[in-house]
């Protein structure tokens, strides 16, 4: 598992007091309701709709260009709506134009290119969705397995030391993210 170096302006970027970049193509909706942990990046195009519902993302998470993050949407009986909390984990990827509307991913996940995470679906620790895959409604997807197809079915394992690669990848993307010192 592999994440290419973006080439980016450090311009293009907001630099929060908590290490966290944000660029400044994003699309954040009701930024109140956001709640980075810490050292996150949010790449050009990403869109976020948290006018909808709250949104807990955990330290190091990535999210790749063209990413859109909404909360579930549930019928309560036939007149009300409600849109639930999602949560996201420590040391997530999720891939360029995946697009997620899931209620609670664990830490240590990684979700590929072109992905579509349903509503309520629920992604535990140390999983890994493939790329191109489709995650049907209220799907569960068990801690260290692989996920893959349309839809999306379990098709592997992954190892079990998930938690340090992926913690590793994170962690080296966005120390490479950081403005070389000026001299």
């Amino acid at each position: 598992m592999q994440v290419a170096y973006p080439a980016k302006d450090p311009g293009g970027f907001i630099d929060t007091n908590t290490g966290n970049k944000i660029s400044r193509k994003s699309f954040l909706s009701g930024s109140r309701n956001i709640r980075l942990g810490g050292k996150c990046f949010l790449d050009d195009g990403v869109v976020v709709r948290a006018d909808l519902g709250d949104l807990k993302v955990g330290r190091y998470s990535i999210f790749l260009s063209g990413v859109v993050l909404r909360p579930s949407k549930d019928v309560k009986d036939s007149h009300f709506m409600y849109h639930s909390q999602s949560k996201i984990g420590d040391h997530v990827i999720i891939e360029s134009n995946s697009i997620l509307q899931s209620c609670n991913i664990g830490s240590f996940v990684h979700i590929g290119k072109n992905c579509v995470i349903s509503r309520r679906c629920i992604i535990n620790d140390c999983s890994q969705i493939l790329d191109n895959s489709v995650l049907a409604p209220d799907t569960v997807v068990p801690p260290f397995h692989i996920f893959g197809g349309n839809p999306a079915c379990h098709v592997g394992e992954t190892p079990e030391s998930m938690s340090e690669m992926m913690q590793d990848i994170t962690v080296s993307y966005i120390r490479h993210l950081k403005p070389s010192p000026k001299s």
